[in-house]
């Protein structure tokens, strides 16, 4: 009668464990050698998290596509409005061309390299440049020199 009361323990103890590790599938992908060998050591939390996250956003996804693909009018729309509303607003925002704009231009390097940089600036009609001696420290006040915009070149 003894002998049966530790097999009894022994078998409910080996059908615990193999419970235990069939409720952690992550454990069961390890293979069964590391399970075996490894049966007390948890898989790390983040990585099951990821997973299940990903398999969660993703059974979300197919059943909208589904939805969607189901649904002919909402499939429609999905593929008309959004070239629709792009030519509306690229309509509706559009302020032309920008010429002569008031900026300042300041050159406290003096260089070559920053001369021929200057050349290259002044010579495009964007911007209506108004150059400042370097010796200028109140460039940050843009409305005192009726600019928009400043440049200096340190």
């Amino acid at each position: 009668m003894k002998g049966s009361i530790v097999n009894q323990r022994f078998l409910c103890s080996r059908f615990a464990a193999a419970k235990r590790d069939w409720r952690r599938p992550a454990l069961r992908r390890l293979g069964a050698e590391h399970a075996a060998a490894n049966r007390h050591e948890r898989v790390p939390a983040p990585y099951f998290m990821n997973r299940q996250s990903f398999n969660a956003i993703l059974s979300v996804a197919y059943k909208e596509f589904l939805h969607i693909y189901r649904d002919r009018r909402v499939l429609i729309l999905l593929l008309i409005l959004p070239p629709v509303f792009t030519l509306v607003f690229g309509h509706a925002f559009e302020a032309g061309e920008l010429k002569e704009v008031p900026a300042l231009l300041i050159n406290r390097d003096q260089t070559e390299r920053a001369e021929r940089f200057m050349e290259l600036i002044l010579a495009n009609k964007t911007f209506a440049w108004q150059t400042q001696p370097p010796s200028i420290t109140t460039e940050a006040d843009l409305l005192g020199h009726g600019v928009q915009g400043a440049l200096i070149i340190p």
